[in-house]
C-alpha cells in the first residue's frame, strides 16, 4: 500500500454515529431521511450495505471485507492517479 495508507475499523456503535453525521451532511443538501432508513433497517446486513456507500461518500477510499486480505500488492488499484482498473469478460 502507498505511504499514508490508513485503515478504519467500525464497530456497531461507531458505525451508528457515523451514519448521524453522514445523514446531516447530506441534509445540509437536501437529502433527507438516509439515518431514518438507516435506523429502519431490521437486519444489521442491511444497515451495513447502506453504511457502506453512505461511508465511501463521505470519506473516499476502499472498502474491504475483513475476510478479505492481499497476497500481492493490489496493481488493479492506481493509487496516484485515484483509478480503480476494471476488465470484464
Amino acid at each position: 500500500m502507498p505511504n499514508g495508507t490508513e485503515f478504519h475499523y467500525f464497530n456497531q456503535l461507531e458505525a451508528d454515529a457515523s451514519m448521524k453525521n453522514i445523514s446531516k451532511k447530506l441534509e445540509a443538501l437536501n437529502i433527507t431521511g438516509l439515518y431514518d432508513a438507516y435506523a429502519a433497517c431490521r437486519a444489521k446486513s442491511f444497515k451495513s450495505d447502506l453504511w457502506r456507500w453512505a461511508i465511501m461518500w463521505d470519506q473516499g477510499g476502499i472498502y474491504l471485507d475483513a475476510k478479505f486480505f492481499f497476497t500481492e500488492y493490489p496493481d488493479w488499484i492506481d493509487f496516484e492517479n485515484e483509478e480503480f482498473l476494471v476488465c470484464g469478460d
